[in-house]
């Protein structure tokens, strides 16, 4: 028996778990569809509609998933646990960012071009101590510099304006 999420997946050909199979395969090595078709035994267009489906898929459960807590007790619990973790006090989320590689765009093809000289969307992400998403952006072109990212963020907005616990992400320069 599947998950309740696995349901959504449609009826094809391919089975369920070939489709994870390729959909997270291609999600963790960021490597080009035929490469992961082929991993996975599927045909480049076959990969290709099975990421464009799961993405679906997992695009409609994003806010019971990725959430800032929302409460003061929420708030202490991450406190706490990034504490006892670490021995970091009042620490509120870990932030990095990553470059998802993509094809060449047809519009502003220079703004997507990354420090290592590759197509991609330049992600921010924040994380509690579990390693679960509490904030994801990933709106911005590859050439965006993380601090443009940061600047604009609506975490930072709310941190500013005292609208979230106060504390510390832990980030690398």
């Amino acid at each position: 028996m599947y998950s309740p999420h696995l349901q959504n997946i449609r009826k094809s050909g391919i089975n369920v778990e070939t489709k994870m199979i390729t959909f997270m395969s291609f999600l963790r090595s960021g490597s080009f569809q035929y490469t992961m078709g082929t991993v996975a035994g599927t045909s480049q267009p076959s990969t290709s509609r099975i990421i464009d489906e799961l993405t679906g898929v997992t695009l409609k459960f994003t806010k019971e998933f990725i959430k800032f807590p929302n409460s003061l007790q929420d708030w202490m619990g991450v406190k706490e646990d990034f504490y006892r973790v670490a021995k970091f006090p009042n620490i509120i989320g870990a932030i990095d960012g990553t470059h998802i590689a993509i094809k060449r765009p047809k519009e502003n093809e220079v703004g997507f071009v990354n420090r290592k000289q590759y197509h991609s969307m330049n992600v921010q992400v924040i994380c509690n101590n579990k390693h679960l998403f509490m904030d994801a952006v990933a709106k911005w072109p590859g050439a965006t510099h993380d601090s443009f990212i940061w600047r604009h963020s609506t975490v930072r907005n709310h941190l500013i304006n005292g609208q979230l616990s106060p504390g510390w992400l832990l980030g690398k320069c």
